[in-house]
């Protein structure tokens, strides 16, 4: 778990290079207190801090191919490294540590781009074949660790985290207005745009090729849903997820330190720390935080699970005067945009309390994106069901429940009905857009003054899935990556866990 960064030009002073980075490599310190790594030619300017978890005597970065030729900067954790390196030895290679950094560098110098279908893992990484000027940049599948970039015809600059990257005063600040009603009705912006003008991020899948000849990107992931017809049942369903379950925890679990997980109480998180005790020799840590004065508790459940599991059980009682200013501006320096999702601030509390037993700890985080758990997936089904309606009809009904709403007899569920109706007259991916608003387009329209419509990227397969599919991919590919993932990547390593 790092954080990496750093300036490719050969236009500008190699001293400036240096004296930018490291005020960029500083900002990220968070993301890895336990070392720095620094390498600067007449090409470019690397750097990266490192959060020790794999081989913590000589795992330092950069790390070098047998050939020496290629050098990497990473941050993540491949969790099938054990097996590629097992491969790579039998194909010749030799191994000077014992970390998943140096089987990625080792695979680059096997495959090329095409090592990116053997990985496991969360990733953002730099790869600088230096023999050749390339350079290879690379995201995991769904995004789990950031990379933001500015590029021009003189500089390619990246890092981990925005407020880092901004520490160049070469990168103009400038406000992207086309995307700030996309913002204003989603509360997020697609990638690869972002509300900075002229940053950008690599979007989850996907990878770089820089060359003096300029940069190409490309796509090596993309979401499917595919039938398979030997799942009859809910019993031959569960027969086959478990040892995929079973197998990720395991992989997950490998740490040279403590590793913990986060246990709410819900069916995802459960799952991960029972699996997680039975595959563990000693007692699992597992944590719940609790507002004092909460309407909504779910700390029973957690300790009932954790008693059932047999972990070492930490329940953290908050008040709910904890939050104040100082923590609201620690969130968006750290997320680098406003961000909407309250609960980054019980993650933030939860995780600095966390890192103080673990360095490490697991989460149930994209189990509902992934399995369908949450009630949107119905409500998309049932309002697509309305379309059997005529239009007229559903017009005109929805005309009279928003006049009957203005008087005394209104109610949420008129409320409800009304936005159903008005969605209903919409495509599918604009359906599932208006549902997850912010604000709809005829507010923004009056505050805004623009359309905030954009030309989505989506699956040429999206058509034809199944109604929970296209919600479950609309989750995965926007609100996984752009506010689960940011949520808990930015204040887990905004506190060193």
């Amino acid at each position: 778990m790092c954080g990496i960064t750093g300036i490719i030009s050969k236009q500008i002073l190699k001293s400036e290079r240096e004296t930018t980075v490291q005020l960029m490599n500083d900002a990220i310190l968070h993301r890895g207190p336990d070392q720095d790594g620094f390498y600067s030619d007449a090409n470019c300017t690397l750097a990266m801090r490192r959060l020790s978890i794999i081989d913590l005597k000589t795992g330092e970065q950069p790390i070098y191919s047998n050939d020496k030729k290629s050098l990497i900067f990473f941050n993540g954790e491949i969790y099938n490294y054990q097996d590629l390196k097992n491969e790579l030895i039998s194909k010749g290679f030799l191994f000077h540590t014992n970390s998943d950094t140096e089987v990625l560098v080792n695979l680059y110098q096997l495959y090329g781009k095409e090592m990116l279908s053997l990985l496991r893992g969360m990733f953002a990484f730099c790869i600088y074949d230096i023999e050749r000027e390339e350079y290879f940049f690379a995201r995991d599948r769904f995004g789990e660790k950031p990379f933001f970039y500015y590029y021009n015809d003189e500089s390619f600059i990246f890092s981990s985290e925005v407020f880092s990257l901004l520490k160049s005063e070469r990168i103009p600040r400038r406000l992207n207005h086309d995307m700030l009603g996309t913002y204003l009705r989603r509360s997020y912006v697609p990638e690869p745009h972002t509300l900075f003008l002229d940053i950008k991020s690599l979007e989850p899948g996907h990878f770089f090729i820089l060359k003096n000849s300029g940069l190409t990107k490309a796509s090596f992931f993309t979401i499917n849903y595919t039938k398979d017809s030997s799942i009859r049942n809910i019993e031959d369903a569960a027969s086959f997820i478990k040892p995929h379950l079973e197998t990720a925890i395991k992989r997950q679990m490998v740490s040279d330190v403590p590793v913990g997980a986060f246990l709410s109480g819900g069916i995802d998180s459960s799952t991960v720390v029972t699996l997680m005790q039975k595959f563990s020799s000693s007692q699992i840590q597992s944590f719940n935080v609790k507002f004092q004065t909460s309407g909504y508790d779910e700390s029973p459940i957690a300790r009932k699970v954790a008693q059932k599991a047999g972990t070492d059980h930490h329940e953290i009682v908050v008040e709910n005067s904890t939050f104040n200013e100082e923590q609201f501006w620690k969130i968006l320096r750290h997320t680098g945009l406003p961000f909407p999702d309250s609960s980054a601030i019980p993650t933030d509390i939860v995780t600095k309390a966390i890192v103080k037993n673990v360095k490490v700890a697991l989460s149930g985080d994209g189990g509902d994106e992934l399995f369908g758990g949450y009630d949107v997936f119905d409500w998309y089904s049932s309002i697509k069901k309305l379309k059997v309606v005529p239009t007229i009809l559903r017009k005109g009904g929805g005309a009279v429940l928003e006049l009957l709403n203005k008087t005394t007899l209104g109610s949420n569920k008129i409320r409800q009905i009304v936005k159903a109706l008005s969605i209903s007259e919409l495509d599918s991916l604009d359906m599932l857009i208006e549902m997850h608003a912010l604000f709809d387009n005829k507010e923004l329209a009056r505050v805004y003054g623009r359309d905030a419509r954009n030309n989505e990227d989506i699956s040429s397969s999206f058509s034809k899935w199944s109604d929970i599919r296209q919600a479950m991919y609309y989750r995965v590919k926007y609100d996984l990556p752009l506010d689960m993932l940011v949520k808990v990547d930015r204040m887990s390593m905004s506190n060193s866990l």
